[in-house]
């Protein structure tokens, strides 16, 4: 907190290196500190077991795990825009004046030397153009991308091997791993994007990116790292490619989205309707035209579709399943999954079980 001071009254928003934010607003009278007010510590999110135990590694905090979660429950849990007006409140408090968005930060921590950075991404630039040492083609870049985008996984993989054959870009200078941990993850994000603009679900294709870069990250040796580079990128395009194939209408994409969203509570028509505000009848009507199901079979289906996920990948018991997934009791999830699979949950349990 004391790392900068203000020459004048001025409220900061400022960031710790464990997650927490703080409301510091510097008091001087007389141009003579006199202190400051402090808000906080302030989430803006959640702090989930794995963040908690990535952090306590960062900063070798040497406490359980249990503690640090049971410290990070009791702070507020506040948006980046309530923060902004409780600065903008507590400045008006203190001083009967107003204060802007933008003089909640702190320009200096934000910004950095500017013009440092400037120069030195130039000289970098006339170095590569003096050893002519370029960048692959944006056309092929953007081309590989667009690949992902309409789901066409041949063509991506043509593009691809053509791109790697290319010299590298130096994205770690002591690391050849590192460097292509950067040169995959940075791949991956931008085929995130492209994945949605095909039409993926962002959760879908966020959770999927997620995934690929804790695997990269794990990964020991550049050969791992470079199959799971390319595993990413086809199954991006294999998700756009299926989907595709299902070409439903707007409105039908947003209450498929929704139950996707949602899979885990109590879905119902009605809720359905309300979402994409249009009556209940006519949300009926279209789901059975375009998807040959009534609403309430398609949810089921899913529903089941999720638990099987569930059982193959979790030690979670079916009772915890079966509950999770809202169903009314044991006897009646048994009785759903076994209209869709033709097996019960149990036989299906055990059949995962054999095949690992």
């Amino acid at each position: 907190m004391k790392e900068y001071k203000y020459e004048q009254n001025h409220p900061i928003i400022r960031k710790t290196a464990l997650e927490e934010y703080f409301i510091l607003l510097y008091v001087y009278k007389d141009d003579q500190y006199k202190g400051m007010f402090v808000v906080g510590p302030i989430l803006y999110y959640p702090i989930s077991r794995n963040i908690a135990k990535g952090l306590a590694n960062d900063h070798s905090v040497y406490v359980k795990t249990s503690k640090i979660l049971d410290h990070y429950n009791r702070l507020s849990l506040l948006s980046h825009d309530t923060t902004v007006l409780m600065g903008k409140l507590l400045y008006f408090l203190v001083f009967q004046k107003k204060v802007s968005n933008i003089e909640l930060y702190d320009s200096k921590y934000i910004n950095g030397n500017v013009d440092k950075i400037i120069s030195t991404i130039e000289l970098a630039a006339s170095n590569r153009r003096q050893d002519q040492d370029f960048h692959p083609p944006f056309s092929l870049e953007r081309e590989v991308f667009q690949c992902i985008k309409e789901g066409r996984k041949e063509d991506l993989l043509k593009h691809h091997q053509i791109r790697h054959k290319l010299r590298p870009a130096v994205l770690a200078k002591n690391s050849y791993v590192r460097n292509k941990k950067n040169f995959a993850i940075s791949a991956i994000t931008l085929a995130t994007r492209s994945a949605i603009d095909g039409g993926i679900n962002h959760e879908l294709a966020k959770t999927l990116s997620d995934e690929m870069i804790v695997k990269v990250e794990e990964a020991k040796t550049a050969n791992q790292v470079i199959h799971l580079h390319v595993q990413a990128l086809e199954t991006f395009a294999e998700y756009v490619y299926h989907h595709k194939r299902n070409k439903y209408s707007k409105l039908l994409k947003d209450c498929l989205d929704y139950i996707y969203m949602y899979i885990y509570e109590e879905l119902s028509l009605t809720e359905l309707a309300e979402f994409v505000n249009v009556s209940p009848g006519y949300i009926s009507t279209q789901f059975k035209k375009e998807v040959g199901m009534p609403v309430s079979h398609y949810i089921q289906k899913e529903k089941v579709e999720e638990a099987k996920k569930l059982m193959s990948f979790t030690n979670q018991s079916l009772t915890e399943i079966s509950q999770k997934l809202q169903f009314t009791d044991q006897s009646y999830f048994t009785k759903i999954f076994k209209k869709y699979t033709n097996i019960t949950p149990k036989q299906y349990k055990n059949q995962q079980a054999i095949h690992l």
